[in-house]
């Protein structure tokens, strides 16, 4: 079978595949971005980026050689993660921890800086340990016999599984080109290359992946589990064991392809290779198709000290009675349908609502469950009305109801559940697909693809109460909420991708004050505002007190709040963190708080408090700035005072109004009030001569 396989062109088979890029079995070009000059890692090791180690890179990360500053001089391996791919930076420390000379070993992981260009990168250096890999070139069929493969390749990678598996690491880089040969001849000493640069699974061609997670995006693949790990060192044992390569030339559809109709073993092996002994048996093991009958780690282990384990049944591919015609071609495998339903939305719609896909999944395919998915995705695409997008909720429901098994796909994003957050951060980088992301948020289509998860490794529970949030997040349009929480709510290792700071890579609070401590020490280029959604949104999920707190503020369209909004939270993660005094951040802070001056209405209050802040702006403490600024006491004497002064101001406004209607007839001005004052100066002298009077009269005095 495998044989009709590699000789049967595109236009020859049954489900045709959709064009692509041929495969990259040995990571082709280098697509990062450029870098010159001298990376400091520490203080210790200097990163020259000039000198690009091509042998060991990837097509998304550049490794470049590295040496110890100290007199030993020491050369290492060092990886530049680029700013798009969320590298695993959170895993180097277990991943240090393991001591396998099979495992290319990890001397550190941090920030390297260029100084001269004022860039940070997230680095990984490993010990200059790998050698030349062990194959080279797009067609891998070496022909190794299985007694040599068992003992020089697949006992070490194995081992090395299980030391990660330990510690709670999946691998996600088990491929030919990322085994090298240790420095020794003969295989003596297989290394295994670096996995942490880049999201799991990235730099994967897809023939090293399960099907399911090879038709989903490189960026959105997820991290996977060990048994992926163990799928792609059968491709790998396959490729070694081979003596010609069935798929060579082949585009990534075609191997997919051929995957979902002859399975992956028949794909890797074409049917004319003579190959015997125990190795078969565990190749079979590990490149079932299917994830639940797939050889487990334990059972790998089990079946390498000796004891051979009943094989499992390959289970059956659902394939229909009749073909389905889509697009001029014709399909018998509901996920080869699902894959090419994007390639025509308007045909794929007339296909649903005419009635022809039920009839298929109802006669030919005969699956009741499928038919329930059918429903319940019409429904949900309808819950949001006939209008823009139908089209586009109504495919990606109809594709996940036909593979539920396969990715989340909708426009043109191809995610696993897992892998929405890496793609996510790619997308924010190069600013791309972010309406499509808001709109998968703000749908039910992840609560329809839920409701249609059979792979029983996803935890349910996480991802129910997870997109839920996201649900609130996407519904909440201010700053410290959208997309922007979500990408930080689901992706913790990404840094925080502000304009303003993205450059120094911060990946904590106190890393990102650091960074605005840097950005104040360069008085020409400060920007207008340091706080916007993706710095606030970065601070609320890493550390809630120090930014929710001041949302309101933040989000002001007052300058003086949000001047004050934006004082208080860099002064709480500098109290909160207890760190050293920033005085170049005190000193913008004193410029860039002005407004907040004006909010008072004492010209001598603001001159008193413009007074305290200078004496202070030079300490690098925000926090007694901040406590000079935020004075409710003088706040309300202020506020009272400014009142008292509306109410005067009032009064005197009345009078001179007054006087001026009076002053208008200038010929009769001041009669009315001489004659008002006489009367009353009359008035006045009348009741002194009557209380005289009185007085007299009963003190006995003859008045007449």
């Amino acid at each position: 079978m495998a044989k009709e396989i590699a000789t049967k062109g595109p236009s020859e088979m049954i489900d045709g595949a959709a064009e692509a890029a041929p495969t990259d079995v040995n990571a082709g070009g280098f697509r990062g971005t450029p870098l010159k000059g001298r990376m400091m890692f520490g203080d210790t090791i200097e990163i020259d980026l000039s000198q690009r180690l091509a042998k060991y890179s990837n097509q998304y990360v550049g490794a470049y050689l590295a040496k110890s500053i100290s007199a030993d001089q020491r050369e290492y391996i060092a990886y530049v993660c680029e700013p798009q791919y969320t590298p695993r930076n959170r895993v180097g420390p277990s991943y240090a921890s393991i001591a396998n000379g099979a495992l290319l070993r990890l001397i550190g992981s941090g920030i390297g800086r260029i100084k001269d260009q004022n860039l940070s990168r997230f680095v990984f250096i490993y010990e200059n340990a790998l050698g030349k890999p062990i194959a080279e070139g797009d067609s891998i069929a070496l022909g190794m016999k299985g007694e040599k493969l068992m003992e020089k390749v697949i006992g070490p990678i194995v081992n090395v599984l299980k030391d990660l598996r330990d510690n709670d690491i999946v691998h996600g880089g088990i491929r030919v080109s990322n085994l090298f040969d240790g420095g020794k001849d003969n295989y003596d000493h297989v290394v295994l290359g670096e996995c942490l640069s880049l999201p799991p699974s990235m730099a994967q061609p897809v023939i090293y992946e399960p099907i399911d997670r090879a038709l989903a995006q490189p960026t959105g693949r997820g991290l996977g589990t060990n048994q992926d790990d163990l799928y792609s060192l059968g491709v790998c044992i396959a490729m070694l064991m081979r003596t010609k390569d069935p798929m060579k030339g082949k585009t990534e559809a075609e191997i997919i392809q051929n995957k979902m109709q002859y399975g992956t073993f028949s794909t890797m092996l074409s049917s004319d290779e003579h190959l015997s002994g125990a190795v078969l048996e565990l190749l079979r093991g590990l490149l079932y198709d299917d994830r639940n009958q797939r050889w487990t780690l334990d059972e790998v282990l089990t079946w390498l000290d000796g004891r051979r384990l009943s094989p499992k049944q390959s289970s059956k591919k659902l394939k229909a009675a009749r073909p389905l015609p889509f697009n001029g071609k014709t399909y018998y495998y509901p996920a080869s349908l699902a894959r090419d339903f994007f390639q025509r939305p308007q045909e794929a719609v007339q296909l649903v609502e005419g009635g022809e896909l039920y009839q298929w999944i109802k006669r030919s395919l005969d699956d009741e469950m499928m038919l329930m998915r059918f429903d319940s995705a019409v429904k949900s695409a309808d819950e949001q009305g006939r209008g823009q997008s139908y089209w586009d909720r109504l495919i990606s429901r109809m594709a996940i109801c036909l593979d539920p098994e396969g990715p989340i796909r909708y426009k043109s994003l191809s995610v696993t559940g897992e892998g929405i957050s890496t793609a996510m951060a790619e997308a924010f980088v190069l600013n791309k697909d972010l309406p499509t992301y808001a709109e998968i948020f703000t749908g039910s289509l992840l609560s329809y693809w839920m409701t249609t998860l059979t792979d029983l490794n996803y935890d349910m529970a996480n991802f129910v109460t997870r997109f839920d949030a996201c649900r609130n997040y996407i519904r909440q349009p201010g700053p410290g909420f959208g997309l922007e929480r979500i990408l930080y709510f689901l992706n913790p290792d990404v840094h925080c991708l502000s304009p303003v700071v993205s450059k120094f890579y911060a990946r904590t609070p106190e890393e990102f004050l650091q960074a605005c401590e840097e950005i104040a020490a360069d008085q020409q280029h400060r920007p207008a505002r340091l706080m916007d959604r993706h710095s606030i949104a970065f601070l609320c999920v890493k550390d809630r007190k120090v930014a929710e707190p001041y949302l309101y503020d933040l989000a002001s369209n007052e300058p003086y709040r949000y001047a004050l909004g934006t004082l208080q939270c860099l002064a709480s993660i500098q109290r909160f963190y207890r760190m050293p005094p920033m005085r170049h951040l005190t000193q913008w802070m004193a410029e860039f708080i002005e407004p907040v001056f004006d909010r008072f209405h004492d010209r001598d209050v603001r001159r008193e408090l413009r007074r305290k802040v200078s004496e202070i702006r030079d300490k690098g403490d925000l926090a007694k700035m901040l406590a000079v600024l935020d004075n409710a006491e003088l706040l309300r004497n202020d506020l009272m005072n400014f009142r008292g002064a509306i109410r005067q101001y009032r009064a005197l406004v009345q009078e001179r109004d007054d006087l001026n209607i009076r002053a208008k007839d200038i010929k009769f001005y001041g009669r009315r009030e001489g004659r008002e004052t006489s009367v009353i100066t009359a008035g006045f002298i009348a009741t002194l001569l009557i209380v005289g009077v009185i007085i007299l009269y009963f003190n006995g005095a003859r008045i007449l």
